[in-house]
C-alpha cells in the first residue's frame, strides 16, 4: 500500500511538472516509476494523461536535463553589510562580484561539459546504445569494484580509464563481440563529491559537486566571497596539508587559469580574511578598493586599475590616514623615481586627476555663423583667417558690420570687449580693420532683426528657434502684436549670447573697477544692455542696438549718467542729438561711460499700422488703416457705405481689447465654476436619484464648453443711428477693430432649455411666448421667470412678463434669439452657472452672425 501510495504521488508530481513546466520529479521517483510492469506503467499513464516516453526517455547526450533546478542564483551585492564598505566615492571591491551568488540547494551542478580526460570513477553513469541489426539502450553505473556489467558481454572494467579510452575499448570489444551494430556512448549522471568551502564565504559549509569542478566553481557553489575574504590568499587543503595557494587577480586581471586547479573528495578550500587594500578613483580605466599582496608603489597600483585613461593628467595624489589626522601627497607619474619610491599602505586612497577642458591655444567663434566651437590660434591669426566667407561661414542672419571681440586680461582671466566692423574686416585682410587674435578670444557675431536663415536645408542657430510664419487672409481678433514673433525671437537670441559676456562684466567689477556696461533703450531694433567695448561712443551703440528704426525720433534723445556728487549717487539727464550723433559730429557723438543709459525717443504720434476690418454687407470690404481720431462712421464711408442688402441692426462690432478683458473673464469663470460643480458632486455622490446625477452632469457639460469657449469681444452698437449721423452713437476707433455687417435674415432663434431649440420665421407682432411655444415650451429645469432675448447687434433686453407691473413691450426684430436659461434651483442655486450660461449664448451668436 506504501509503495502504491508512493508510486501515485510520483505520477501526480509528473503530472504538474510537464502541464505547468515546474521542476522535474527526483530520479528515485522516476526509477520507482520505471521498476513497475509494462502494463501498470501504461494503466497509470493513459489515467492520468501523463506521456510516457516523456518519463522514461533517457536523458539527451552529454547534457544536463532541460528543466534541471537551478543550485545557484544570481544575488545582489549591495545588501547593507557591503554598502557600509564602499567608499564616499561609491568606489567597489574589486573581483567580488564575479563569484556573487545565492546557492539554493545542496545539489551538485550538473551542467558542466565533460572533457575527453575525464577520469571515470565509481558513481559515473554511462549511456551506451547498441544499433544495427540489434537495438538496446543501457543505463550503467559503475560500481564499487569499478566495473558496469554488460548483458549478453559480462563485466567491463571502466574504472581508471578516461572518458576517450573508455569509448575506444568499449566499441572495439563490441566489434569484437557483436556482428552488424554500431554504438554510441554518453555520460549521464556524473559521481558527485563533498568539499568544504570555509572561512570569508559568503555562506560556509559542505557543498556536494560535480567531480569536475574546480576551486573557483566551489567557491561559486557557496555564493561567493564575503567583502572581508581575500581574493589573493585562497588556500586548497587536502588531507590537512596546503597543496595550493590561489591569486583570483591573476584570473580576474590576466585571464590565467593555470592555479584553478580541479578538486578532489574531502577537499577544503579556505578563503582567510584579507589584510591590506587600498583604493583609486578618479581617470583610471578600473577605479575599485584593490586587495595588495606584492604590489607596493604607486605604479603597481596603477598596473590593478588598468592604467590610466586618455583624459587622465599624470599626477595622482595620495591621502592616508594617521594618528592625527590625515597627510596628503602628490606625485608626478612622469617622474619615475618619486612614484616608484613611495610605498603605499593599507587605507591609502589614490586619486588621479583629469586634465582641464580649457584649450590652450584656441580662439572660439558663436552667435550667426555655420559652425560654431573652437579653432586652432596661431600668432598671425587673424579675424579674416577664421570668417573667409560671408556665404558659407555666416549665416543669413548675421550682422555684417556690428561684431565683438571679447579678450581674457591679466592673471584673474578677466576680460575686455571690442567692437569692429565685420564687413571690413573680411574685405581687407591682413589689415588694421582686420584684427589680430590673440589666444583665448571669443568672437560674438551678432545678428539682424530678420532673424530667419537657412543653410543647405539645416536651420541656423536663430532660426532653430522660429518658423516661417504662413499668411492667414482670414481675420482673427487677435493677430499682430507690437512685436512679431521673429522680433521676439532675433531679441531672445541676442540676449542669450551677450548674457554671459554681461555676468562676467558684473562678476568683476568692484569697488575701484566700475561695471563695464550701458544700456540703449526706445526706438533702436535691439534694445538692452551691451558691453562697454573700447572707445565706445553713442553712434556705435546706436549701430551695435541694430540701428535706429523707422520710428525713431533724430532731433532729440536722452542720455542718463551717473555722477558721484558730494559722496553720493545722483542722476544726471542731458538731451543728445541722434542726428549728429548719427553723422559722427564732434560735439553729438558723445563718449560713453558705465552704466550710462540712452533713450532713443519715438516720433509724437508714431503709429505703425492702425488697422480696423470691414466685412460682411459693405460696398468694399477689407481692412483699412487710420489715423487716430477717426471714427468707425468715417471708414464705413471710405468703404463706400453698406450694400442695399446690409441689416445694420445685426451689426457685430469686436475689439481686441474688450477680447482680452473677456477671455480673462472667461478663464475666471471656468475656474470657479468647475469649483463649485466638483463641489455638488461630491454632496450628490450618495445620492441615487437619477434627476440629480443628470443635473450634475448637464453642469459638468457647461464647465467643458466654457473651458473651449473663444472670447469675441463684442461691444453693442447701434450702427442704423450712427448712420444718420448720431454723433452719440459714434465711436472712436483702435487698432484692430472689427465690424461685420450681415445681410437681412427673417429669423428669429431660440436657444436653452426648451424642447426643440431652433430658428423660426420672423413674423411682425408675433411674441416672445409664441416663439417659446413653436418650439415645444420650456423644459421641466428652465426658469420661465428669467427668459432674455439677445438682440442682434449684442443688446439683451427683458420681455414684459410682469402682471402687476406692466411697461412698453419691446417688439422683436429679425436675427434676435430668445434665451431659455436653467433654473439654478435645480443645481443648488450655483451662481457661477447662470453668467456662463449667459456669456456662452451670447459667445454663440456673435460667432453665429460673423460665420453665416
Amino acid at each position: 500500500m506504501f509503495n502504491l501510495c508512493l508510486l501515485f504521488s510520483a505520477l501526480m508530481l509528473l503530472v504538474g511538472s510537464f502541464n505547468a513546466l515546474a521542476a522535474t520529479p527526483t530520479s528515485a521517483q522516476i526509477q520507482q516509476f520505471k521498476a513497475l510492469p509494462s502494463a501498470q506503467q501504461n494503466a497509470l499513464a493513459s489515467q492520468y494523461g501523463v506521456n510516457i516516453d516523456a518519463v522514461t526517455a533517457p536523458p539527451a547526450e552529454n547534457s544536463a536535463t532541460p528543466d534541471a533546478e537551478p543550485t545557484i542564483e544570481d544575488r545582489t551585492t549591495e545588501d547593507p553589510t557591503t554598502t557600509a564598505q564602499k567608499t564616499p566615492r561609491g568606489l567597489k571591491m574589486f573581483g567580488y562580484d564575479l563569484f556573487a551568488g545565492e546557492p539554493m540547494s545542496l545539489a551538485p551542478l550538473s551542467d558542466l561539459p565533460v572533457p575527453n580526460d575525464y577520469l571515470l570513477g565509481v558513481g559515473d553513469e554511462l549511456q551506451i546504445k547498441v544499433f544495427g541489426t540489434k537495438t538496446e539502450s543501457y543505463n550503467l553505473v559503475i560500481n564499487r569494484e569499478g566495473s558496469i556489467h554488460i548483458p549478453d558481454l559480462g563485466p567491463f572494467q571502466a574504472r581508471g580509464l578516461t572518458y576517450q579510452q573508455l569509448k575506444t575499448e568499449f566499441t572495439a570489444l563490441i566489434n569484437r563481440r557483436m556482428i552488424g551494430v554500431e554504438t554510441s556512448i554518453s555520460l549521464g549522471k556524473l559521481k558527485t563529491m563533498e568539499v568544504f568551502v570555509l572561512g570569508a564565504a559568503y555562506k560556509p559549509g559542505s557543498y556536494v559537486i560535480s567531480s569536475l569542478s574546480s576551486v573557483t566553481q566551489a567557491i561559486k557553489a557557496a555564493g561567493g566571497i564575503e567583502r572581508l575574504g581575500s581574493l589573493r590568499e585562497i588556500q586548497v587543503k587536502r588531507n590537512n596539508k596546503i597543496i595550493k595557494k590561489i591569486d583570483l587577480y591573476d584570473l580576474l586581471i590576466s585571464g590565467d587559469t593555470s592555479s584553478d586547479i580541479s578538486l578532489k573528495q574531502g577537499d577544503v578550500v579556505f578563503i582567510p580574511i584579507k589584510k591590506k587594500t587600498v583604493s583609486i578613483d578618479g581617470f583610471v580605466k578600473r577605479p575599485a578598493i584593490y586587495e595588495l599582496k606584492n604590489e607596493k608603489d604607486i605604479d603597481s597600483i596603477l598596473k590593478l586599475a588598468g592604467g590610466l585613461n586618455a583624459k587622465a593628467y599624470p599626477g595622482v595624489q595620495v591621502t592616508r590616514r594617521t594618528q592625527i589626522g590625515r597627510d596628503l601627497y602628490n606625485f608626478n607619474l612622469e617622474d619615475k623615481q618619486s612614484s616608484q619610491t613611495f610605498i603605499v599602505e593599507n587605507g591609502d586612497q589614490l586619486n588621479v586627476g583629469g586634465v582641464t577642458d580649457l584649450y590652450h591655444n584656441a580662439v572660439s567663434v558663436s552667435g550667426a555663423v555655420s559652425y560654431e566651437g573652437a579653432y586652432q590660434w596661431n600668432a598671425d591669426l587673424t579675424v579674416s583667417d577664421l570668417i573667409t566667407s560671408i556665404k558659407f561661414d555666416l549665416n543669413k542672419d548675421a550682422d555684417l558690420h556690428n561684431a565683438l571681440l571679447v579678450r581674457e586680461v591679466g592673471l584673474e582671466h578677466n576680460i575686455k570687449v571690442l567692437y569692429f566692423d565685420l564687413l571690413a574686416a573680411i574685405s581687407n585682410p591682413k589689415s588694421d580693420l582686420d584684427l589680430k587674435l590673440q589666444a583665448q578670444d571669443q568672437l560674438l557675431i551678432l545678428n539682424k532683426e530678420t532673424g530667419i536663415a537657412e543653410k543647405l536645408g539645416k536651420k541656423s542657430n536663430l532660426s532653430k528657434q522660429i518658423d516661417n510664419q504662413e499668411v492667414n487672409d482670414q481675420f482673427v481678433i487677435s493677430d499682430l502684436g507690437d512685436k512679431s514673433k521673429q522680433q521676439s525671437s532675433a531679441q531672445a537670441f541676442r540676449a542669450d549670447l551677450l548674457k554671459p559676456v554681461i555676468a562676467q562684466l558684473k562678476a568683476q567689477s568692484n569697488f575701484e573697477n566700475a561695471v563695464q556696461i550701458v544700456d540703449i533703450r526706445g526706438a533702436v531694433k535691439f534694445p538692452g544692455v551691451y558691453p562697454l567695448f573700447e572707445h565706445a561712443d553713442l553712434k556705435t551703440l546706436i549701430n551695435l542696438a541694430g540701428g535706429l528704426k523707422e520710428a525713431s525720433y533724430l532731433t532729440a534723445g536722452e542720455l542718463s549718467r551717473i555722477k558721484l556728487i558730494d559722496g553720493k549717487e545722483r542722476i544726471h539727464y542731458q538731451t543728445i542729438d541722434i542726428a549728429s550723433a548719427m553723422k559722427d559730429t564732434k560735439n553729438g557723438n558723445i563718449k560713453l561711460k558705465s552704466k550710462d543709459r540712452v533713450h532713443v525717443f519715438t516720433k509724437p504720434e508714431w503709429r505703425e499700422d492702425y488697422k480696423a476690418t470691414l466685412s460682411g454687407e459693405v460696398r468694399f470690404p477689407g481692412t483699412y488703416r487710420f489715423n487716430r481720431g477717426e471714427t468707425l462712421y468715417d471708414v464705413i464711408q471710405r468703404a463706400g457705405g453698406l450694400t442695399e442688402y446690409a441689416y445694420p441692426e445685426g451689426a457685430v462690432f469686436a475689439r481686441e481689447s474688450l477680447r482680452k478683458i473677456e477671455e480673462k473673464q472667461l478663464a475666471f469663470l471656468h475656474r470657479r465654476l468647475k469649483e463649485e460643480v466638483s463641489s455638488l458632486a461630491f454632496r450628490r455622490q450618495s445620492s441615487s436619484n437619477p434627476v440629480q446625477s443628470n443635473n450634475t452632469q448637464s453642469a459638468m457639460d457647461t464647465v467643458e464648453k466654457l473651458g473651449v469657449a473663444e472670447a469675441v469681444g463684442r461691444m453693442s452698437i447701434n450702427l442704423k443711428k450712427m448712420l444718420q449721423h448720431d454723433e452719440a452713437q459714434n465711436i472712436n476707433l483702435e487698432n484692430q477693430d472689427f465690424l461685420h455687417i450681415p445681410p437681412l435674415r427673417k429669423v428669429i432663434s431660440v436657444i436653452g432649455h426648451v424642447q426643440f431649440p431652433t430658428a423660426h420665421i420672423f413674423e411682425e407682432n408675433k411674441s416672445v411666448d409664441a416663439y417659446l411655444a413653436l418650439s415645444g415650451g420650456a423644459k421641466k429645469q428652465a426658469d420661465t421667470d428669467r427668459v432674455y432675448v439677445i438682440r442682434a447687434n449684442g443688446s439683451v433686453f427683458i420681455p414684459n412678463q410682469s402682471f402687476w407691473f406692466s411697461r412698453e413691450e419691446q417688439q422683436l426684430m429679425p436675427g434676435d434669439t430668445i434665451v431659455m436659461p436653467m433654473d439654478t434651483d435645480y443645481m443648488d442655486r450655483l451662481s457661477t452657472l447662470t453668467s456662463s450660461t449667459q456669456i456662452m449664448y451670447q459667445l454663440g451668436v456673435a460667432w453665429s452672425a460673423i460665420s453665416n
